[in-house]
């Protein structure tokens, strides 16, 4: 079918409506354009297709520059200028702050370099590629544009994960005047410039003080843990709590020269959750949930760093935060995944007036 794409949606797609009105989700358009589709899926209400002809494009459209886009699945928007993107991915986080949220944000997203030669790992399926598009399809590829990652030495079963920096055990990276261990397979921020960037932001949105408690959840390998211990000095404390075993473990070594930084191996439920001064989340894409975040509403710290990588689901709980009567203080997001859908957002919250619990001890 001909149609004309409205505007973007969730997932990497534009929208655009069939001649019965149906919801039509497009890949490989961009709003405003005039595309030929072929449908590939359907549902009562909606329909998924992909373009085959650009009829009318839009003055933004470039030219891919990977041989591999429209089968590769890795990245959504090759085709459309930096200046498109970004302002495509704004659109995607105001919509959701507003539907979600039930607020209105009038930020921006930021450009963060590189914009190719980003990703510090790629996981490549059986070692020779990537997935297509919501399929279980192979896409043998012999080189990305967005990896800084070398290429698998061969074939293999199931996924072969492929760091930047390190070997097939792990990595040591560099972060401001710290080096962290990452063992093979551990959470680490994709993007090269990630996390100096996001350690930078958080430290300056809650100036943390000496002699401070901090609670940084699911902490990882201690990213946020490391450099709040070293702000908050001997007097203060720190709590980092992760789920993986394994983060735990590089989190304790790349903490160890802090001893008032400690390391729990545990889910994080409100039944972990202690009074303190300062809090850093930085959960999966599920988001830190209504749990939780009610928690943490009811224990009142001085503030609150939350980040995530999904605008939904931070909405969703920064609206938990938001009924209980704390204040927004600022919403920042980067484009710390250039040529994809996603994006990197900060949310800074302070309490609700009124006496907080007193600070946990060390």
């Amino acid at each position: 079918m001909i149609l004309t794409v409205a505007g973007v949606g969730a997932g990497g797609v534009c929208v655009g409506r069939d001649p019965d009105g149906r919801v039509v989700f497009v890949r490989g358009a961009l709003p405003g354009e005039t595309v030929r589709v072929s449908v590939e899926s359907s549902g009562s209400r909606f329909l998924r297709a992909s373009v085959v002809e650009v009829l009318e494009p839009s003055p933004d459209r470039v030219e891919p520059p990977c041989p591999y886009f429209g089968r590769c699945g890795g990245c959504d928007w090759q085709h459309a200028s930096r200046e498109l993107q970004l302002s495509l991915k704004t659109s995607l986080v105001r919509e959701q702050m507003s539907r979600v949220g039930r607020f209105a944000w009038d930020g921006a997203v930021e450009a963060v370099s590189p914009e190719w030669g980003w990703r510090t790992r790629s996981q490549w399926a059986q070692g020779v590629g990537f997935h297509a598009h919501r399929s279980h399809e192979v896409v043998p590829v012999d080189a990305c544009l967005i990896s800084l990652a070398p290429l698998p030495p061969g074939p293999a079963d199931g996924v072969v994960e492929v760091m930047s920096l390190g070997d097939s055990r792990g990595a040591r990276i560099p972060v401001l005047d710290r080096r962290f261990e990452v063992a093979a397979g551990g959470f680490w921020q994709v993007h090269v410039a990630a996390p100096e960037l996001l350690v930078t932001a958080v430290l300056e949105a809650l100036g943390p003080q000496p002699g401070e408690s901090c609670l940084d959840l699911y902490s990882g390998v201690g990213l946020f843990a490391a450099f709040l211990g070293a702000a908050v000095g001997p007097t203060g404390s720190v709590l980092a709590i992760e789920a993986s075993t394994r983060a735990c473990a590089d989190a304790a070594r790349n903490t160890d020269d802090l001893p008032w930084v400690r390391v729990r191996t545990a889910a994080v439920t409100a039944a972990v959750l202690k009074p303190t001064d300062l809090v850093v989340l930085d959960p999966p894409r599920a988001g830190a949930g209504l749990e939780v975040t009610a928690a943490l509403a009811r224990q009142r710290p001085r503030a609150l760093a939350y980040v995530s990588c999904d605008a939904a689901t931070l909405a969703r709980d920064l609206r938990v935060l938001l009924d209980a009567g704390w204040t927004l203080t600022s919403l920042r997001g980067w484009d710390l995944y250039p040529q994809t859908e996603h994006v990197e957002l900060l949310a800074v919250l302070t309490p609700a007036a009124g006496p907080g619990p007193r600070p946990a001890s060390r």
